[in-house]
């Protein structure tokens, strides 16, 4: 019988949701489950020791070149994307996507292009829209889909931004989640539609890996850069779900919302740069101007105590409009 796969994907919140999930996890699972959670690239991984607490199946960092095995669970380890290839897993430091590294994205489009319908994803909590274009690729290729109900969680943000362009074959409360993946594992798999032909598969995965960067890159041109690499931009359209995505060269990928947090993310570091410089400036006339009052020279003192204030005038425009974003951000 061929190897099935669960690949499950969250961000704000989803950890304890997990925790309930392996909870409820059979001691024979017939499918490999693989793990996408947004987490710090700067810190240790305790995913895997936190989620064999809760369940009798084996729980690890996936390693590079490990081959699926049905009943284990393969978290994605800190700073690394989870990518799936035949029956192994790839663990590659690629371009970010959706200013994340592991993203939710490459792991369900990747498992879409080689397990076909053989494949269940579940999207969990989170901020943003990440999942979104990997759910897609999820319901072309005949896979399964189950969102996780957004009036079930704190953070509904990821799970309705989903809902507004993939329909899922169920959203469920935690609950159900784990009843509902056993069921679809038990039922009868001789109507299973195999994934896409091994070209067709290869020419895709190239896709997942280095984000359609080589050779004539998709959609158009649009003006924007890319907020990682500062390279230019390119829209792509799916024209059956009408999402729009963003891509760069060298990989890094987009949805609407993130690309839009992420040029937030930027302009806060440009503010910050010119408020710095202005506050040196502004320290530089007064510093100036005491020199020139020390040494007598009023038109000098004058001209450095004008320059001062208007700096200062300035640097506080400034700091007006970062404490207003980060007022708005708390309040969101």
């Amino acid at each position: 019988m061929s190897l099935k796969l669960v690949t499950i994907g969250g961000s704000a919140g989803s950890i304890q949701s997990l925790i309930e999930i392996m909870k409820q996890l059979p001691a024979k699972f017939d499918a490999a489950i693989c793990i996408v959670v947004h987490i710090s690239p700067h810190s240790t991984s305790l995913l895997p020791q936190i989620f064999a607490a809760a369940t009798p199946l084996p729980v690890a960092h996936a390693k590079n070149g490990q081959t699926l095995k049905a009943g284990h669970i393969y978290i994605a380890p800190p700073d690394h994307h989870l990518l799936i290839r035949k029956n192994t897993l790839e663990v590659v430091r690629g371009a970010k996507e959706n200013h994340h590294r592991p993203a939710i994205d490459p792991l369900f489009r990747s498992a879409s292009v080689y397990f076909g319908s053989r494949h269940t994803a579940v999207l969990l909590s989170g901020y943003l829209d990440d999942g979104t274009a990997g759910l897609i690729e999820v319901r072309n290729s005949l896979g399964t889909i189950i969102i996780q109900d957004p009036d079930d969680t704190m953070y509904p943000d990821m799970l309705r931004n989903a809902l507004q362009y993939v329909e899922p074959d169920h959203i469920a409360p935690l609950p159900a989640i784990i009843p509902l993946l056993v069921a679809h594992l038990e039922q009868a798999t001789s109507d299973t539609v195999e994934p896409m032909t091994e070209a067709a598969a290869e020419l895709e995965m190239v896709k997942v890996l280095h984000g359609d960067s080589r050779g004539k890159m998709p959609g158009k041109p649009v003006g924007l850069v890319c907020p990682e690499c500062t390279g230019p931009l390119w829209e792509i359209n799916d024209k059956r779900s009408q999402l729009i995505r963003f891509r760069c060269h060298e990989g890094h990928a987009y949805s609407p919302l993130s690309l839009a947090a992420s040029q937030n993310d930027s302009i806060e570091v440009a503010l910050w740069s010119a408020l710095r410089a202005l506050d040196e400036k502004a320290e530089l006339a007064k510093k100036l101007s005491f020199k020139a009052e020390a040494m007598g020279q009023d038109q000098a003192m004058h001209r450095f105590i004008k320059q001062f204030e208007k700096t200062k005038s300035q640097a506080n425009l400034i700091r007006q409009v970062l404490e207003e974003g980060m007022t708005q951000k708390e309040s969101d």
